[in-house]
């Protein structure tokens, strides 16, 4: 049997021999298909490009990206510091939260603030628990009230107070109230 092509079979022809390179691939200068190598992890791939690395603060663990925004945001708690990463470069420094997309292990601006910490890894501040506090920025722990004593968890104890009580002579309470020394 013959096989017959009608002039629109041989311009579909040309333009797959010719066309551009598939999105999510890339071609070398012989390939004859637009689907000849997928793109490698770390990396991104529109139609007829090369492939281009993910911008350093992503990172891709997967083939066939087509578009930077394919690239994910590098983990909240994490820092990805250099372009075309397969995953995330490392743990945020002590003393420092990354939220989702940092490039930096110690991110400008994003240094713990008074009255929390933040440990390795933290992906945003966390309050000083009952009975702790911290007065500095940029720290990975809180400090220990001195026993007996109620601290604001920013500030440290804030001023000493005496509980009175006064008793009437069968040891009933008639007051009882908060005074600063």
């Amino acid at each position: 049997e013959l096989l017959t092509l009608t002039i629109w079979d041989w311009v579909n022809v040309y333009m797959y021999i010719e066309g551009n390179c598939s999105a999510g691939w890339y071609c070398t200068n012989t390939s004859t298909t637009p689907r000849q190598i997928p793109c490698p992890v770390g990396n991104y791939c529109p139609e007829g490009s090369q492939p281009i690395q993910c911008p350093a603060g992503s990172f891709s663990n997967q083939e066939y990206n087509q578009q930077e925004s394919d690239c994910g945001n590098c983990t909240a708690g994490y820092y990805c510091n250099a372009t075309g990463l397969t995953a995330e470069s490392g743990l945020c420094a002590p003393g420092y939260y990354c939220p989702g997309g940092q490039s930096s292990i110690t991110p400008s601006g994003l240094d713990c603030w008074a009255g929390h910490y933040c440990e390795e890894g933290s992906a945003s501040p966390v309050f000083c628990p009952n009975g702790t506090y911290q007065p500095n920025g940029g720290q990975s722990a809180c400090l220990q009230c001195d026993p007996g004593f109620y601290c604001n968890i920013a500030l440290g104890r804030v001023k000493h107070f005496i509980l009175i009580t006064l008793l009437s002579k069968n040891y009933s309470i008639i007051q009882t109230q908060w005074t600063p020394f």
